[in-house]
């Protein structure tokens, strides 16, 4: 974990192609009241993996730096890590037909998935083993 300035990190342009960036002023309000609860995740470019919207949320607030948590990544899974870590999210279907294009655009399995399901399990599966590295 490491505090950086906010102007050094990147939005990463394959969540922009997936996610709204949506329910910024509410979630500035919790980040206000009780703090960052979970850090940003960004990659050894600086670029963005995991929170966008906290990242717009802080920024919203006038604040200068935020805690990051750096993980090493590749380019071939990246996509698969950045709905990896939306799985929990509430997303419209527009959010999930996204993830299903670009989960195919990105896809570095040999096999085409047969259905959006099993694109984002073939993908998150590669994207989770990454992560145990």
């Amino acid at each position: 974990m490491k505090i950086v300035k906010v102007g050094e990190i990147k939005s990463n342009p394959i969540n922009e192609q997936i996610y709204d960036l949506s329910g910024i002023v509410e979630l500035a309000a919790s980040i206000d009241e009780v703090g960052l609860l979970q850090s940003i995740t960004e990659n050894q470019s600086h670029t963005i993996n995991s929170g966008h919207r906290r990242l717009e949320a802080i920024k919203s607030l006038g604040r200068d730096e935020v805690s990051v948590e750096v993980i090493k990544t590749r380019k071939d899974t990246e996509a698969a890590l950045i709905v990896h870590y939306n799985k929990q999210r509430e997303k419209s279907c527009q959010e999930i037909l996204n993830e299903y294009r670009v989960l195919q655009t990105h896809s570095t399995t040999s096999c085409s998935p047969r259905s959006p399901q099993e694109a984002r399990t073939q993908l998150l599966a590669q994207s989770e083993s990454q992560l145990q590295q």
